[in-house]
């Protein structure tokens, strides 16, 4: 039996010192979503980067419980307009939280 070789160390796949990291959206930038009567999408995606350990992640908007999904799940929410906090904490209690801006036309 072959041992794999070592983990590249430049690869961002693959969370390190046991840490949580939200991968979408991206942190501080403002997204621009259709108002829902046009027909346009309205939902922003969540993702998340988590330790191997971790077995399910919650998700939080604006400190208010979202959902619970696997850890290489894919979310999706329809966000109010303005400052939006968003945080994801796996089951090990590791957390992460970014902030974006949401705005509706």
């Amino acid at each position: 039996m072959q041992t794999p070789p070592a983990h590249n160390t430049s690869c961002n796949r693959v969370a390190s010192d046991g840490h949580i990291a939200i991968t979408a959206p991206i942190a501080n930038k403002e997204y621009i979503l259709e108002q829902q009567n046009t027909g346009g999408e309205t939902r922003l995606q969540l993702r998340c980067q988590a330790s191997a350990d971790a077995t399910s992640v919650f998700w939080y908007i604006n400190d208010a419980f979202l959902t619970a999904a696997p850890p290489d799940g894919v979310v999706f929410f329809e966000p109010e307009g303005g400052s939006t906090d968003i945080t994801v904490m796996d089951d090990r209690g590791r957390k992460s939280t970014i902030n974006v801006a949401v705005k509706h036309w």
